[in-house]
């Protein structure tokens, strides 16, 4: 029913508290939470076709740990 059709554009909500922590040169820890809101869209059968319309809300909350380090690696031979 709505193939080919411009849909309008929805909004999300999305809330972030953070930080990071550089313990040594070429080592960082990111610990963030967040907690987001959206529209939730799908195809819904309607008679004989389908339709792509919201269908409800979509609540994500969560935590996040990351962790980026570089390592070098030293190697030698000691050949007699």
């Amino acid at each position: 029913m709505n193939v080919n059709q411009l849909l309008a554009p929805y909004r999300d909500k999305q809330y972030e508290v953070g930080v990071k922590y550089a313990a040594f040169k070429d080592f960082l820890v990111t610990l963030a939470a967040f907690d987001m809101t959206r529209p939730l869209a799908s195809t819904v059968a309607v008679g004989s076709t389908n339709v792509f319309e919201v269908i409800g809300t979509q609540h994500n909350r969560g935590v996040e740990l990351f962790a980026q380090a570089m390592f070098v690696l030293i190697s030698a031979s000691l050949v007699a």
